[in-house]
């Protein structure tokens, strides 16, 4: 049975302390992405485009020019009257140019905007214009790369306050649930618990504390769904966790290691690898070949679900074309069997 004492639960309130830390900086709980798109393909003498964009808010923003024409030598652009300054920019071989201009956030006023650009000598037959206040979103927007002045401060403070503590609690809960399962469920002495439980948590903790750092003094700021983050949290976590438990208890198993050396491991005595484990192993020893794909089938087939629930739907399709070759195989082996069996008189 796990007994928490100060040295463990120090650990937890540590890590808390960090996550939480880089929670204040990165989620968000108001900021949506502001996104408008206009593409034209109009023929036409005036070398001038004009057109009323609304904005939802005052804040900073990235216009991209796209245009496909060896005639367009360049081009001005006008935000409300003001002249844009051109931050970037390339053309392809292709002779695809795209231009990025950035609109500070003292010219955009909320409500209609007026955008001018200016072609010279002639207007593209086909052009592609996209403001945004970000620069990259992931995840159906859940994840911003976004100006520094993009995000919107909530003005009641105890609001955020209020969240950062409860994600602090969870993140102890989650810590505590972490090493009563290594403690308990697989049966690992206190030292490999705690062991489990750091480095569960030392790979999500550096990540969000770099992004955090890099977020709060470089120019632009990764702002992240507060619920998004809190699921990304527990998942990663709990992943990791239950991956380095099972790692552990089959590198410790009878006969693959001596009982001098695995009890060097454990630094305790003779380790006792758990009833679940032993009844899970020979049950799956008695199983056909076919039943084991099946049964792997399964458990890729819920994993596709988790990288769904991160929006990696590319990793998602590609795990769930290796799980239905896994069914298919099972299947097979199924059919092969049984026919094996007909045969026999």
């Amino acid at each position: 049975m796990l007994r928490l004492n100060r040295y463990k639960i120090g650990w937890g309130i540590f890590f808390s302390v960090i996550l939480t830390g880089a929670f204040l900086q990165l989620a968000d709980f108001e900021t949506k992405k502001v996104e408008f798109k206009q593409e034209e393909d109009i023929k036409t003498a005036s070398p001038v485009f004009v057109k009323k964009i609304f904005l939802n808010r005052k804040s900073e923003y990235i216009l991209q020019l796209k245009y496909r024409s060896p005639e367009t030598e360049g081009e001005a652009v006008t935000f409300n009257g003001h002249r844009l300054e051109m931050r970037g920019g390339n053309t392809s071989k292709n002779l695809v140019t795209v231009h990025y201009y950035y609109i500070p956030q003292h010219i955009s006023e909320t409500g209609n905007g007026e955008l001018k650009i200016s072609f010279y000598p002639v207007k593209p037959a086909y052009f592609d214009v996209r403001l945004t206040n970000y620069l990259v979103a992931l995840n159906h927007g859940n994840v911003l790369l976004t100006l520094k002045n993009a995000r919107i401060v909530i003005e009641k403070r105890y609001v955020l306050w209020a969240m950062a503590a409860v994600f602090f609690f969870f993140s102890v809960f989650l810590w505590i649930m972490l090493m009563s399962l290594a403690a308990d469920f697989f049966n690992f002495p206190e030292g490999a618990a705690l062991f489990v439980c750091i480095v569960s948590f030392l790979p999500v903790t550096g990540m969000l504390s770099f992004v955090a750092v890099t977020s709060f003094y470089g120019p632009y700021s990764m702002i992240v769904e507060w619920s998004y983050l809190c699921l990304a949290v527990f998942l990663i976590v709990s992943a990791t966790g239950i991956f380095l438990n099972f790692l552990l208890l089959w590198c410790l198993r009878p006969g693959d290691l001596s009982g001098d050396y695995r009890n060097k491991i454990m630094n305790r005595g003779k380790y006792v690898v758990p009833a679940w484990f032993k009844r899970t192993t020979s049950w799956l020893g008695a199983q056909r070949v076919s039943d084991k794909l099946i049964i792997m089938f399964a458990v890729l087939f819920s994993l596709c679900s988790v990288l769904l629930a991160f929006g990696l739907k590319n990793a998602a399709e590609k795990l769930g074309n290796v799980a239905y070759y896994v069914l298919a195989g099972g299947l097979l082996a199924r059919i092969t069997g049984s026919r094996g069996n007909e045969k026999k008189p």
